[in-house]
């Protein structure tokens, strides 16, 4: 079990960029003035704390079912 992951960047503001474009929609936003959604966190690499790799990680996501797709099912049901 995992309390917090943080993994080293090489380019802060693009990987903040980036996961903050991906992440809000499953629900995790950035939490104040630091790269954190959650207890997920970048940093920027660093000599003494390179670069992260090799690293495979996944996040849950609920399912998101949105009215249009709700719509779409409703009209596919009734054409059956």
């Amino acid at each position: 079990m995992f309390d917090h992951v943080t993994i080293r960047v090489s380019d802060r503001g693009a990987s903040e960029h980036f996961y903050d474009t991906v992440l809000r929609p499953i629900g995790l936003e950035q939490a104040g003035p630091y790269p954190e959604w959650g207890d997920f966190s970048i940093a920027e690499a660093t000599e003494d704390q390179p670069l992260t790799r090799r690293l495979h990680i996944a996040f849950f996501a609920p399912c998101l079912v949105s009215e249009t797709m709700l719509d779409t099912s409703r009209i596919f049901s009734r054409s059956v």
